[in-house]
């Protein structure tokens, strides 16, 4: 009985869902673009990563990536999110690469209970404009209401650590790159430790 009490505790531990503080990301896209990311699991349910995706150009695209965790809920197509009071219909754009691969660090995932614990929704793609982005970088209250086929107006607010990294990751352009993309160069740590390859 002891043994399945402490299997059962065991399991019991490893069904809760893991709390996930929001992260950053910046990743290379193509030789003319990269993506600066900043992801969150919001109310421990929805995947959401708002992406900016700079151009070589200048130029900057903005959208918002939300999938539901836990479950297999269809998004719809439209959500609405609130900033500092005044709200704003997005509407989803048609999948396709770009948008999938861009801060695709950020993407769980669907259905890998070992390694992520929980199945996830497909992801719904919400473009962001450039005025609302530049709100977004200033906002003090961010609230996104997300819809599904079961339930509607599900009003999540968004935490002030997100806020924070929006206020960095949303004005980033191209240029920034090198100042935030550090990944591990394994033939450098290789020759500093003496290896050859």
């Amino acid at each position: 009985m002891k043994k399945f009490l402490l299997a059962l505790g065991m399991a019991t531990l490893l069904a809760m869902p893991t709390s996930f503080a929001y992260r950053f990301y910046a990743e290379p896209e193509s030789d003319t673009a990269v993506s600066y990311d900043v992801y969150d699991v919001l109310d421990g349910k929805w995947e959401t990563t708002f992406v900016n995706y700079a151009n070589a150009d200048g130029s900057n695209e903005y959208w918002l990536r939300v999938a539901s965790r836990y479950d297999q809920t269809k998004l719809l197509h439209f959500l609405t999110i609130t900033v500092d009071g005044e709200s704003y219909r997005l509407t989803a754009i048609p999948f396709d690469s770009k948008h999938y691969y861009a801060g695709s660090s950020a993407i769980t995932t669907r259905g890998d209970m070992g390694h992520n614990m929980h199945y996830a929704s497909q992801s719904r793609y919400f473009p962001i404009s450039a005025d609302l982005a530049a709100k977004l970088a200033q906002a003090k209250e961010i609230i996104i209401t997300y819809n599904t086929n079961l339930q509607i107006n599900c009003d999540i607010r968004v935490n002030k650590d997100v806020i924070e990294n929006l206020k960095k990751s949303l004005p980033l352009k191209y240029a920034d790159f090198n100042n935030y993309w550090k990944p591990e160069d394994k033939r450098l740590k290789l020759q500093q430790m003496g290896k050859d390859f």
